[in-house]
């Protein structure tokens, strides 16, 4: 896995970017503070933006120089779409129509734009208008006819896009108390979910037949009896689903007998309002099998329910997200902690992936079991970093950080899962690419696994090349990237940054700098 950020000027004066999308054809759109959507696309061989990259050495001031032109004549300008008032916070495209894009804004308005063949521009088809506040996070459904937009007035909107010319309100939700900041439809139809400021994860039980929601639970807590309990968390369907509307918190004795056995108390997923950014976007795998939901607040060992990973028990870190299964919403399966940054959104790589040959059990990792027949792979992100994950292991097996001066907004996978793209408030993109096969491994459907194929285990070891990007203690990219590459044993906890200042594990050689700012890649 390797990394470079992308030095152009992707909005107007080098301005935030907000928000990065990839449609199904290619095309990239972001959104910035600029009040502008600009497209963009990857040209094909890029593969000389990517030798470049991987030098073993200190570059020279011409191959700098030959590095920034590489990158300047892989990524082609489109179009720029003007539209909105404020600056455009999110950008999505219509999961079935690659030429069908809307854009959410701090104006309160969301934009469908459409690209006209006949033309060959893009054209504003609809402006959909019902928050009074600024729009941060929107959704598509599956099958494009219906969009979700959250806003920071508290509201969900859910609109049918079938005609996009004359787009319909449906619903507008009103259960979040504070800003809602994320918002994701299900694969299936069957829910939407929504976070927010309030500390609470909504979930909308939607009828498409009726067009309606027929059932919201606010999930907030976690009801718990005895912190050394450590329930399997098996991703299982046969798990009974929970239909309580809330999480209902029952407090421990402040003076408890010691013979007195331990009484049911509870403790908060997610983080409060002061979470100092703009998103907690949570995301649905293509499945619809897990939920993935940053802000998330992990459970230490003496008052919460356990992870499955002793490490994070041990690290008393509470920063992380929280994995749902679909057949039971309102108690997470899986914490992902150990991260000393709040975890800002989540994205799942589109493809599904064949699951590790010959995979070993690991005991500290027992209670994590995916029962799915193929491998599912997403990303969560922080302001600084952004972190691998599979369904077959609780831990991060790739890391990039400190790559950027301003925090990372968004990110996007490409259709092939051959790259993804981060975006910044410092202007820039970053472009994190794999070697598919090696790393990721290959899809399912070229790996001849049937649907009734054997479990795989909990954890399996990384036999092939899999690296990380971690940058210093510094808050910016400026600081030499220390890199780790784990050829033999998996990555078995979250890839914490080493001291900037000490040295320890440096290889300057993999740190490109352009202008004023680092290029890093790892081997």
């Amino acid at each position: 896995m390797r990394a470079l950020v992308l030095e152009l000027e992707w909005h107007e004066q080098q301005r935030g970017v907000f928000s990065v999308d990839i449609a199904a054809d290619g095309t990239i759109a972001t959104g910035g503070q600029d009040k502008r959507v600009s497209l963009w696309r990857l040209e094909p061989d890029w593969e000389q933006l990517r030798a470049l990259a991987a030098q073993p050495h200190e570059p020279s001031k011409k191959q700098r120089y030959a590095l920034a032109q590489a990158a300047a004549q892989s990524v082609r300008f489109l179009d720029t779409l003007e539209g909105h008032a404020a600056a455009v916070s999110v950008v999505r495209f219509d999961p079935v129509d690659s030429g069908r894009l809307v854009s959410g804004a701090d104006d309160g308005y969301a934009v469908l734009w459409k690209f006209d063949a006949v033309q060959g521009k893009w054209r504003l088809e609809a402006t959909l208008h019902e928050h009074n506040d600024m729009i941060m996070d929107v959704s598509w459904s599956a099958d494009g006819k219906l969009l979700a937009t959250a806003s920071v007035d508290n509201t969900v909107a859910i609109w049918n896009t079938t005609d996009s010319t004359r787009p319909q309100l449906l619903l507008s939700l009103r259960e979040h108390t504070n800003y809602v900041q994320g918002v994701s439809w299900d694969p299936l139809g069957t829910y939407l979910c929504s976070m927010g400021a309030d500390r609470l994860l909504r979930v909308h039980e939607w009828s498409p037949d009726r067009r309606r929601v027929i059932r919201s639970t606010a999930v907030g807590s976690m009801v718990h009896s005895d912190a050394t309990a450590h329930p399997c968390m098996t991703a299982d369907a046969s798990c009974p689903p929970s239909h309580s509307e809330t999480q209902q918190i029952t407090p421990v004795p402040s003076h408890p007998l010691e013979s007195e056995p331990r009484k049911p108390s509870s403790r908060r997923l997610f983080e409060s309002e002061g979470l100092m950014h703009f998103f907690r976007r949570l995301a649905w795998s293509p499945d619809g099998s897990f939920l993935v939901c940053p802000a998330g607040i992990v459970p230490e060992p003496r008052d919460a329910a356990p992870t499955c990973s002793s490490r994070d028990a041990a690290s008393h870190r509470t920063k992380g997200a929280h994995v749902f299964a679909r057949s039971n919403l309102s108690t997470p399966l899986l914490h992902l902690g150990g991260h000393e940054e709040s975890i800002l959104g989540a994205r799942f790589c589109p493809r599904r992936f064949a699951r590790r040959q010959d995979p070993t059990l690991d005991e500290d990792l027992g209670c994590w079991r995916s029962r799915l027949p193929y491998r599912l792979v997403f990303a969560i992100y922080s302001a600084r970093g952004l972190y691998m994950y599979d369904s077959e292991t609780p831990h991060s097996f790739a890391a990039v950080q400190g790559l950027h001066y301003g925090a990372v907004t968004d990110v996007a996978w490409s259709p092939d899962a051959s790259f993804l793209l981060m975006s910044s408030l410092d202007g820039f993109l970053s472009l994190v690419w794999f070697e598919r096969e090696t790393e990721l491994g290959k899809f399912f459907e070229e790996s001849g696994e049937l649907q009734t194929g054997s479990r795989s285990s909990p954890s399996t070891p990384l036999t092939t090349g899999s690296c990380s990007l971690d940058g210093g203690q510094g808050s910016h990219r400026s600081a030499d990237p220390v890199m780790r590459c784990n050829r033999e044993q998996p990555i078995a906890s979250t890839l914490v940054s080493s001291d900037a200042d000490s040295g320890h594990g440096r290889n300057t050689d993999h740190s490109t700098k352009v202008g004023e700012h680092a290029v890093s890649s790892t081997t």
